[in-house]
């Protein structure tokens, strides 16, 4: 797709096919080509000025180093998207960008740190009747609240993912949430 779209001279939609084979490749464990596949998107959307194809491409890579355990890297990563967030306003990507962040501080032991902005992205989550991003959000708050060692809050925010995940028909979340 991305060949195609070059020889058409459409840049924005190569980098876009350069963003779905990223995905594909960390789907499949690919990392490194996964990389390469979301720094060519990335290089696009600079070119073009494509601000919210630059916040996705810095996203995905997050999501890339993530996968990899470079945890500081994608900290970096998703602080930029939630940069480029706030410039364009969209408060759903918002709520995705402070999820990221609160993901990111987790996998770093930094738990309050991840608390404050998993509470971020519940908020929007609320805000915008975002019942799969809301039901996320308190599973989230509750696995950080657990390993704070505060397990009535814990309990109380996984009840309320597990309230949310049948509504949703997510089976596997409510099976998480359970467990």
């Amino acid at each position: 797709e991305a060949m195609r779209c070059a020889k058409k001279g459409d840049r924005r939609g190569e980098g876009v096919a350069y963003s779905e084979l990223g995905v594909a490749y960390k789907d499949l464990g690919q990392f490194d080509r996964a990389l390469k596949s979301h720094k060519k998107h990335l290089a696009i959307a600079l070119e073009l000025g494509d601000r919210y194809e630059e916040g996705a491409a810095v996203c995905n890579l997050g999501y890339v180093y993530v996968g990899l355990g470079q945890f500081e890297q994608a900290l970096k990563c998703f602080e930029k998207q939630l940069a480029i967030t706030l410039e364009l306003g969209n408060r759903f990507v918002e709520g995705v960008a402070y999820c990221n962040l609160g993901t990111a501080y987790f996998s770093l032991g930094q738990l309050d740190q991840a608390v404050k902005y998993h509470k971020k992205h519940l908020a929007i989550a609320l805000e915008l009747g975002d019942s799969r991003g809301e039901g996320g959000a308190y599973g989230n708050l509750g696995t950080a609240y657990f390993r704070l060692g505060q397990l009535d809050q814990a309990v109380k925010y996984h009840k309320k993912d597990l309230a949310i995940a049948p509504e949703l028909g997510d089976r596997r979340g409510e099976g998480i949430a359970y467990g």
